[in-house]
């Protein structure tokens, strides 16, 4: 009897410990995420804590995980070559993300912002509060008022006590000798600058400031700590002493001489994603935030999937013609050859040694070298020319179905010129090469890998535009021929003032163009497109529209003549150059004249055929998937495995 009743009580503790043991599993599970923040925050911290009991001065790099998030990969490679820098000048230098403001305190003696456009107002605040006892350096182009007149932050720099401070580079003509010195920056912009133990300067050409103190804060109005503008010797050294000056020996000079020669490799320059996968140095700030954990995650399982593809499926390329390039141009190219990928290197150094241009291309061969012709696996090709086609910041089903009509285009394309299949421009598609790739472009090219838009089991004619103004197009409302899986479709659900692509720029336009300035355009191409002498002064312009609101007939009537031009065609005349049309589509809604101008109303972008990107975007954000979008674009298609024993 009391074996019995030990028995029980053994049996009942083993249940009692299996409960326990479940109960704890499941709360591991569930809190995971959570648990490991904590864990990892508090030896983190108490590391970062020993590390700054040291006496050596200590430089903190922020890392905008908002900036990261928007600019992935660039942002990346920028503040890896930022930690390089102090890494090869032997300065201590500490992390600090969103996440970790707390180790910002007064044992940083300065702290570098390498990015200053995603910015929470909870940074400002931290940064403002540590300012009263550190110094804080603001380095980035998006400071200053480009040459296209985009200004990104007078409200970052007001929150700083900076106002009406207008940050301008000019681009570079030449060389005159003075007591201060002449910086060519990246992509052409020039500055001057001088330096001195109590404060730095900096101007352009035309005296505009291009360095700024105020108080405690210092404002670059270019990002000189950038890998282009790095590769420059006296920038490398204007960095140096710019960081001296501000915090007294921070850099020693003897070593900094050194370490410009290791700066970069070339596959660290080219920066693709298998060396992102592949480096833990880069890897571990895929952690600062879940979003970017899920990213990591997917890249990685693409790339497993990619690399599996290439050996099972060594064919599927494309023969490319770069005739964008002209190797002359460039006076460094290289072929490297890293995880089993080639990638073409080529670059145009300025005239200090600064990176001002530069391609890099995946590549399986070259052809031949003038013309410039490489051999490209078709999902490479896919991965530039996506972004190359649609903005990175519209959503990841959008970029897919961009994938697939980029893909399915240039299957249904290939063989268009003599000496390869497609060439780089927007004749085919417009291809930039491996410098164009982001995260999402990668993952929305491998993702939808080999899939391609079919019609009676034939590759469609998959066009596409930016923005259709409501309705799209049927083919033979733009072009000749009538294609059944181009049709128009109403690309709204209740009125067209609240289309799918409402938030396109140019959704609805008005483009005013001064009668003198028209009668030259006419007086080119009229005789240029209609093969007849343009006479007589303007008197009236007045159109006839298509089912789906486009120009059908388009009359220009003058003192002497009348001329007829129709569809597509018709917009071209209002062409100052015979390639871009002033008018961004032929959806006119109407044409008035007033006093010596001619004013174009209209809707949309492009020409209105197959799928509308924007409509796309916003279809992605309705939780569309992107053969939803294909579909509700392109009729009676289908999606196909180009993999799976179709002929290519």
């Amino acid at each position: 009897m009391v074996l019995n009743f030990l028995k029980i009580i053994l049996f009942l503790l083993l249940n009692i410990f299996r409960g326990i043991s479940l109960f704890l599993i499941i709360i591991l599970v569930s809190f995971w995420d959570f648990i490991n923040d904590q864990v990892y925050s508090y030896f983190y911290s108490r590391f970062e804590r020993e590390y700054l009991r040291e006496e050596e001065k200590i430089v903190g790099l922020y890392f905008s995980i908002h900036t990261f998030e928007k600019m992935q990969r660039r942002y990346l490679k920028e503040f890896y070559f930022l930690e390089r820098f102090f890494y090869l000048n032997g300065v201590r230098y500490l992390i600090i993300t969103d996440n970790s403001l707390n180790l910002l305190d007064k044992d940083i003696d300065i702290l570098i912002v390498n990015d200053a456009r995603y910015i929470p107002i909870s940074t400002i605040l931290k940064i403002q509060e540590y300012s009263q006892y550190g110094k804080v350096i603001f380095t980035y182009q998006s400071l200053m008022y480009n040459q296209f007149k985009h200004k990104y932050s007078s409200e970052l720099l007001s929150n700083f006590g900076l106002y009406d401070i207008k940050f301008v580079n000019r681009r570079y003509q030449g060389f005159s000798y003075r007591h201060f010195t002449k910086v060519i920056l990246s992509r052409g912009y020039c500055v001057e600058y001088y330096t001195n133990s109590s404060n730095v300067l900096g101007w352009t050409f035309e005296k505009t400031p291009f360095l700024v103190k105020h108080q405690n804060y210092y404002f670059i109005a270019e990002n000189t700590f950038c890998i282009e503008n790095l590769a420059n010797p006296i920038i490398y050294k204007f960095n140096v002493y710019l960081l001296n000056s501000i915090v007294d020996d921070l850099i020693d000079l003897k070593r900094s001489e050194k370490s410009f020669e290791f700066l970069f490799k070339d596959i660290e320059f080219i920066f693709p994603i298998e060396f992102i996968l592949k480096n833990p140095k880069v890897r571990r700030h895929f952690y600062t935030s879940k979003s970017m954990k899920k990213i990591l995650e997917q890249l990685e399982k693409l790339y497993l999937s990619r690399v599996s593809k290439l050996r099972n499926f060594p064919n599927k390329k494309l023969t490319i013609g770069l005739t964008k390039i002209y190797l002359k141009d460039f006076n460094y190219t290289n072929l490297i050859e890293y995880d089993d990928v080639k990638f073409y290197l080529l670059m145009k150094r300025n005239r200090q040694g600064g990176i001002e241009d530069y391609y890099s291309y995946r590549i399986k061969s070259i052809v031949s070298y003038n013309p410039l012709v490489v051999v490209v696996g078709i999902e490479d090709y896919i991965c530039s020319v996506v972004l190359s086609e649609m903005p990175d910041d519209f959503e990841l089903e959008a970029l897919k179905a961009q994938a697939l009509a980029a893909r399915t285009y240039a299957i249904k394309k290939r063989r268009r010129h003599k000496d390869y299949d497609l060439c780089d421009k927007p004749h085919c598609q417009n291809f930039e090469g491996e410098k164009q790739e982001t995260f999402k472009s990668y993952i929305s090219t491998f993702s939808t890998s080999g899939q391609i838009i079919v019609n009676k089991n034939q590759p469609i004619d998959a066009v596409y535009h930016s923005t259709c103004g409501g309705i799209t197009a049927n083919s033979e409302d733009v072009w000749s021929s009538k294609i059944q899986y181009l049709r128009s479709i109403k690309d709204y659900e209740k009125d067209m003032e609240n289309a799918y692509c409402s938030q396109s720029p140019l959704f609805k336009w008005k483009i005013e163009i001064h009668r003198n300035k028209l009668q030259k355009i006419l007086s080119t191409t009229v005789p240029y497109i209609l093969n007849q002498p343009f006479e007589g002064k303007i008197k009236n312009i007045t159109f006839q529209k298509n089912s789906s609101g486009r120009i059908q007939k388009l009359i220009i009537q003058t003192t002497k003549r009348t001329y007829v031009a129709f569809k597509e065609d018709s917009i071209y005349l209002f062409s100052e150059d015979l390639y871009f049309s002033l008018l961004p589509s032929s959806f006119v809604e109407r044409i008035e004249f007033s006093g010596d101008r001619v004013i174009f109303y209209g809707r949309g972008f492009g020409h209105g055929v197959g799928m509308c990107q924007f409509g796309a975007n916003t279809l992605a954000k309705k939780q569309y998937t992107y053969i939803q979008i294909i579909q509700h674009y392109y009729s009676n298609v289908k999606i196909k495995q180009i993999y799976e024993g179709f002929e290519f």
